[in-house]
């Protein structure tokens, strides 16, 4: 009894040595998770301040990078919008900055789509690398959208200036054959003889009285319908004694002696491309089709801005034509039908100038030619290399041309209804005559209208309705350029995007 219980004793001890094993194996794993745990807190905690340090370095570079951008875009070295720039901020950062042309929110039904072509969006990518063995590297995007200030055009024939001080300029001395009633407003510059009137078949008496009658009314309180209004710069040496008494003496238009000299310097420009400021994309000019007919030609601010079609050939211009641009040709333009409505695109103007900036409306190095039937209604600035040839037409049908003519030669043809034989003439006259003594007319104008012979004039040119720069454009050159005084171009925020 006594051995078997002495012989327990020594298991006892033995068992309760295994559990203080135990507890303590049990305390130190404990105390390696507690650790391992805290150790792996402060090592995320330690990569979320790094990951969150190089997000801040990382929108930092791209920030710098869009203001190294933008700047860049005010100085004359800027490359345009097909450069990119890049540089490093330090051994972690550095930034990427692109160029576009346009504004990715800027859509086609908005009221300033128009300005498209005159926005760049500037793109800005920052890059910071976290440090350690498991560096990786962190990006952020900046992005701005800003819009030109237009201060300059690019420059512009020796003769731009002096052409544009008139409604009409002639560029070559040739003659020019005008015939009533028409219409030509505001100063006129002619090379060589200007002869009025003399398609008819009147006498010099029913002639001179016509427009000296004009000019009375016009004193009495009627429209001024008179051929003229002047001033009218010509060569006095040119002129015989037939036409212009009647522009002086018969209705009292002002005239000033101006040289004979042809301008130099002066050529149809070859069309192919063009570009809206420097440093922007070239844009290529599109191909006007030979026969205009039932259709619309017109700006697309993402492709064609300035809305120029080109023909190296001619062009036909026919019925239900609506043109906003400018149509150029090689060739000669002919304008044939009833409904034609051609206007030219409106640019913005310059910095502190209210004068919408505008390239002509139409260009030709061949004839210009309104036909009989012809209804036209023309704004803008209209350029022929050579004649400038309205037909004779019904005195019912309307041509006007409501900017400016450069012309080498004009001939505006007669109203049909006009072309009287000599003795119809002498026999309105004898009428007119005994009308005036018996008290029944005064002004023969009047009279004739009263007998079918419309002097109100529908063929008509006349200066633009509102103040109107008008603008050269070279191939392949910008319309607007930087200004002498500035160090580049000129921009304006539009929008700034962090983030994007």
């Amino acid at each position: 009894m006594n051995r078997t219980t002495w012989r327990s004793f020594p298991n006892r001890r033995h068992t309760r040595r295994g559990f203080a094993v135990v507890v303590v194996l049990t305390i130190i794993a404990v105390s390696l998770a507690v650790c391992y745990a805290v150790m792996r807190t402060q090592s995320t905690m330690v990569h979320v301040q790094h990951n969150s340090s190089a997000r801040m370095d990382a929108r930092q570079a791209a920030m710098a990078g869009l203001a190294i951008g933008l700047r860049r875009m005010h100085e004359s070295s800027w490359g345009g919008v097909a450069t990119a720039l890049s540089d490093d901020l330090g051994s972690r950062t550095r930034y990427e900055v692109t160029y576009s042309i346009g504004d990715p929110y800027l859509l086609p039904a908005d009221a300033d789509y128009d300005e498209l072509p005159l926005r760049v969006t500037v793109t800005s990518r920052g890059f910071a690398r976290t440090s350690g063995a498991s560096s990786h590297e962190t990006m952020h995007q900046s992005r701005a959208v800003v819009r030109l200030i237009p201060r300059m055009l690019a420059s512009e024939p020796a003769p731009w200036s002096d052409m544009n001080q008139y409604t009409i300029y002639q560029t070559d001395d040739e003659e020019t054959w005008l015939n009533a009633p028409v219409r030509l407003e505001g100063p006129l510059r002619f090379r060589e003889r200007v002869r009025l009137g003399e398609a008819y078949a009147w006498s010099s008496t029913h002639r001179q009285r016509f427009f000296s009658d004009l000019e009375a009314m016009r004193n009495a309180g009627y429209p001024d319908y008179r051929p003229f209004n002047g001033p009218i710069t010509l060569p006095y040496i040119e002129q015989d004694s037939s036409s212009f008494p009647l522009i002086q003496n018969s209705m009292q238009i002002a005239t000033i002696d101006g040289s004979v000299q042809e301008v130099p310097a002066w050529s149809f420009p070859a069309l192919a491309s063009y570009r809206m400021f420097q440093g922007g994309p070239a844009y290529t000019i599109p191909t006007c089709p030979s026969t205009l007919e039932d259709t619309s030609l017109g700006p697309n601010p993402a492709t064609n801005p300035l809305g120029i079609y080109y023909r190296s050939g001619d062009v036909r211009i026919e019925d239900d034509v609506v043109v906003e641009g400018t149509i150029a040709a090689l060739g000669k333009i002919d304008l044939v039908g009833p409904r034609i409505q051609i206007q030219p695109v409106s640019l913005p103007p310059l910095l502190n100038s209210s004068e919408p900036i505008q390239l002509p409306t139409l260009m030709t190095s061949g004839l210009l030619q309104v036909r009989t039937g012809a209804r036209a209604a023309i704004q803008g600035l209209v350029i022929t290399w050579s004649i400038f040839f309205v037909e004779a037409d019904s005195q019912s049908l309307p041509f006007d041309l409501q900017g400016r003519l450069i012309f080498d030669d004009l001939e505006i043809h007669g109203r049909q209804q006009w072309y009287l034989s000599g003795g119809m003439w002498d026999l309105h006259w004898t009428t007119f005559d005994l009308y005036v003594s018996l008290g029944l007319a005064r002004y023969f104008p009047i009279y004739l209208k009263n007998n079918g012979l419309d002097y109100i004039p529908r063929v008509t040119i006349r200066p633009p309705a509102e103040p109107v720069r008008f603008h050269w454009q070279y191939d392949g050159q910008p319309v607007y350029v930087p200004h002498p005084d500035d160090p580049g171009l000129l921009w304006e925020i539009v929008r700034w995007e962090d983030g994007v």
